[in-house]
């Protein structure tokens, strides 16, 4: 019998041991999770207050070109940015690259124009507060007082 007692705190450390990192493994996804997020955001005159990931892909790629109160659209993005990045991959399924490119041949064919592209989220929300139907991403909320429409995704 007393073979099996100090078998029994091993164990325990193992347990305990796979617990710990079991908690520190789904804290570390959270906070990663939280390190990618994006904020869809448009000028508050936009009537849709949710969309789709297809009627984003949709909007950034041109196949949609008007709000359904037939406001224009306004693209804006952040070229060589980590939410830049994110944001392609996640709604657009393109690579930074392969936007840029997508964007290029609409220009070039005569069926699309060039986003607007800011280098910081404060000159992007700045734009995006002055011009209407204009759309863009963050990699946070807005500050209070800024005058923007948070776009919620549904599925």
């Amino acid at each position: 019998m007393n073979s099996h007692y100090p078998v029994q705190p091993k164990i325990r450390f193992i347990f305990l041991s796979a617990v710990v990192y079991i908690l520190l493994s789904g804290f570390s996804v959270q906070i990663k999770a939280d390190e990618n997020e994006v904020i869809i955001i448009g000028n508050p005159d936009i009537f849709e207050s949710t969309l789709t990931k297809k009627e984003i892909r949709d909007i950034f790629l041109e196949k949609k070109r008007k709000w359904t109160d037939g406001k224009e659209i306004v693209l804006t993005v952040m070229y060589h940015s980590t939410i830049h990045e994110t944001f392609m991959i996640r709604y657009i399924n393109k690579t930074p690259a392969q936007f840029l490119n997508f964007c290029k041949h609409l220009v070039f064919v005569g069926q699309g124009r060039f986003p607007k592209a800011f280098s910081s989220e404060e000159e992007m929300m700045d734009y995006i507060e002055k011009t209407s139907g204009a759309i863009g991403y963050l990699s946070q909320k807005p500050p209070e007082g800024k005058k923007l429409k948070i776009i919620t995704l549904t599925e």
